[in-house]
């Protein structure tokens, strides 16, 4: 069996060994792809609720809080955690939102919805599908191919849960 790169160890060495904010684009060249799989990492399990979602002219923005799977589980004596930070997740230019939803719980707009996946399908030479993907719900857009950007940044520094609950609890 041929050697392959190890998507993970490169995830790890490009995103990882210290907290700092992450900003994160999928280009549109023929990297978009291989892009997407580094971006499905950045935001698998991400949490936000429907009125967490804005959208302004064409572009769509949620404000969502991301596990940093970047960054790996932080070994304790009785458990491990992951980093987690605030973020905000673009994507332009989209048109024709649906959401869908597979039970009446996850219509509620204050239902915590958690992101599995996100899929980009070509509808047409000049049309993209953009999919967002959770446990019983998704969000299906169309968007242009032409000028078409998905980015997500971070608008704080990666941190432990476990530190942040002791920080609130001293004052």
């Amino acid at each position: 069996m041929k050697k392959q790169p190890d998507f993970r160890q490169l995830f790890y060495d490009y995103f990882g060994s210290k907290p700092k904010k992450v900003t994160y684009s999928i280009r549109q060249d023929s990297n978009r792809y291989h892009d997407l799989l580094f971006f499905k990492s950045l935001i698998h399990d991400a949490r936000f609720k429907r009125k967490d979602i804005k959208i302004r002219g064409k572009k769509l923005t949620v404000q969502l809080n991301r596990d940093c799977w970047e960054l790996g589980f932080v070994e304790h004596k009785k458990h491990s955690e992951l980093y987690i930070a605030n973020s905000r997740m673009s994507i332009s230019t989209v048109s024709d939102l649906e959401w869908c939803f597979h039970n009446e719980s996850e219509m509620n707009p204050e239902s915590e919805l958690w992101i599995h996946d996100i899929l980009i399908q070509r509808e047409s030479y000049e049309i993209l599908k953009v999919i967002l993907d959770g446990d019983g719900w998704s969000l299906h857009m169309k968007a242009s191919d032409d000028d078409f950007n998905m980015t997500i940044q971070d608008i704080e520094v990666p941190y432990l849960y476990s530190n942040k609950t002791k920080t609130e609890q001293k004052h």
